[in-house]
């Protein structure tokens, strides 16, 4: 009797561990190469924005295993070689457990200077032997019967700077188009405005005096609209892992009858923008979270250099940016390419001051306040071809031409305030 319960217990267990199993079958591989690169006696990579970007684009993904191999050159000791490839493992699993990865889908090795790929015997073969081989394998589930491998192999070292077409950003000399076509864009449902201004840096980096109250003065213009509008103004001190998260909770509940808006005030740099505690969140990452929205996006920068805003996305959109092919996992929706406005080019500073704020805000805010941008006066605002023009006016007269706003062309012009 024992024996038969036995035998029907072990049964009954194979039969619920297969049928588990057939759940999770995966038919598909995609394997990604990545390479991190370092400075000598450094544990810290030189390239890591492309680890920071690949861990945001996998984050989504539910079966993914990682293998990270570390190695240096051959300059110095062996034991001290051996240790500092075991700190380089050590920083790129604390930054991918940082990201959200799961680390029990990480396997890590360590070899020094004995695994090199070049002979060591000139600085140019050094350097690329310090280095972590780094390779993601994505599974995911198809409908076929026979597994499919797909190898990408992102080459780290290649230029970043892929051409793009000139007219995806206005020039300083563009034309100021004031015959507007507001009066056929459709009225949406609703708009949510997310907003991040920052007064207050640490670890060094000069506060700044209007930024936040930036982010104030859009969203009470915003509140004013008669189009159902939702604002929320974010913590100033809000860390990275917190601003992916709401970006993530906002694009999930997402729809397209509406507009969503992010608004940042603050500083800026080449390809970045700048939080409080000095991280970066950058163009890159920013235009992989706002690929998963519904709807129309609108982006609007008042910081320094913020015109790559508009390169970058522009890049991205077009499927590579920083060595980096997102469709390979997550395909990118071709027609939600955000309206970018960014309040300078990509090599100006946007300036701030006491009577104005930001400049660029300051644009923005006169031109909702009391229909200043309605050209047409037909009541309702449109974005390209009222709001921005208006604005763009603005920066260029309180600044005498020093700074000069961009917006991204081909994109749809929307209709953003109705009074």
């Amino acid at each position: 009797m024992k024996i038969r319960k036995f035998i029907t217990a072990i049964f009954f267990t194979v039969l619920y561990f297969t049928a588990n199993c057939q759940e999770h079958i995966i038919t598909e591989k995609k394997k990604i190469e990545l390479k991190l690169f370092y400075a000598l006696n450094s544990s810290v990579p030189i390239n890591s924005e492309c680890l920071d970007s690949l861990t945001l684009m996998i984050s989504d993904v539910s079966y993914y295993e990682i293998h990270i191999e570390c190695n240096t050159c051959s300059i110095g000791s062996t034991d001290y070689n051996k240790k500092l490839s075991s700190d380089r493992c050590a920083n790129v699993k604390k930054s991918l457990i940082d990201a959200g990865l799961d680390s029990a889908s990480m396997y890590f090795l360590f070899f020094g200077e004995s695994k090199p790929l070049y002979s060591n015997k000139i600085e140019e073969e050094r350097r690329k032997n310090r280095r972590s081989d780094i390779e993601i394998t994505i599974f995911q589930k198809t409908d076929q019967d026979t597994v499919h491998e797909e190898r990408v192999n992102i080459d780290t070292m290649q230029n970043k700077d892929y051409p793009f077409a000139e007219d995806s950003v206005k020039s300083d000399t563009a034309l100021l188009n004031k015959e507007d076509d507001s009066v056929d864009l459709p009225i949406p449902n609703k708009i949510n405005w997310l907003l991040l201004g920052i007064n207050n840096y640490q670890n060094g980096i000069n506060k700044l005096n209007f930024a936040l109250n930036d982010a104030l003065s859009i969203a009470s213009c915003a509140g004013k609209n008669k189009i159902m509008t939702n604002t929320n103004v974010l913590s100033e001190t809000i860390s990275k892992r917190n601003i992916i998260k709401i970006f993530k909770e906002y694009s999930d509940s997402s729809k397209e009858n509406e507009i969503f808006v992010f608004f940042y005030s603050g500083h800026g740099s080449e390809n970045n923008i700048v939080l409080s505690d000095g991280s970066y969140l950058s163009y890159e990452q920013l235009a992989f979270l706002l690929s998963k929205f519904k709807g129309n996006i609108v982006v609007i920068f008042d910081c320094c250099f913020s015109g790559e805003a508009v390169r970058s996305f522009k890049k991205f959109w077009g499927g590579k940016l920083g060595g980096i092919t997102y469709n390979i996992i997550n395909k990118v929706k071709k027609n939600n390419f955000p309206v970018t406005l960014s309040s300078s080019s990509s090599d100006e500073v946007s300036k701030e001051e006491r009577l104005y704020g930001g400049y660029f805000t300051c644009g923005l805010k006169k031109g909702i306040e009391n229909g200043n941008a309605d050209y047409n006066k037909d009541g309702v605002l449109s974005l390209n071809s009222e709001l921005f023009p208006y604005a763009q006016e603005i920066v260029r007269d309180i600044s005498d031409d020093g700074q000069n706003p961009v917006i991204s062309e081909k994109s749809n012009n929307l209709l953003i305030f109705k009074y």
